[in-house]
């Protein structure tokens, strides 16, 4: 896609957003537009990563498939 297309599909998502997320793109593309832009997108595929394990952490327990950090801690307290 070129970057005309790619500006339009922008502008189209962007008439799609509450104005509470408006504020949080405008506040992200001026981040973008400013000297530090190449952390920028790293924080943004950091949090884009974060976000998928939080997923399949949810459902992992969600399957029962971890154990309870208190289950832990009782499992390896020294007996008194």
């Amino acid at each position: 896609m070129t970057t005309t297309g790619l500006r339009k599909k922008a502008k189209e998502q962007l008439d799609l957003l509450s104005p509470a997320k408006v504020r949080v793109a405008a506040d992200f593309l001026m981040y973008l537009a400013g000297s530090k832009s190449v952390n920028a997108v790293a924080k943004l595929v950091k949090l884009r990563r974060f976000e998928r394990e939080l997923v399949e952490a949810e459902r992992q327990v969600a399957a029962g498939l971890v154990v309870p950090a208190e289950n832990l801690r009782r499992k390896y307290k020294p007996h008194v």
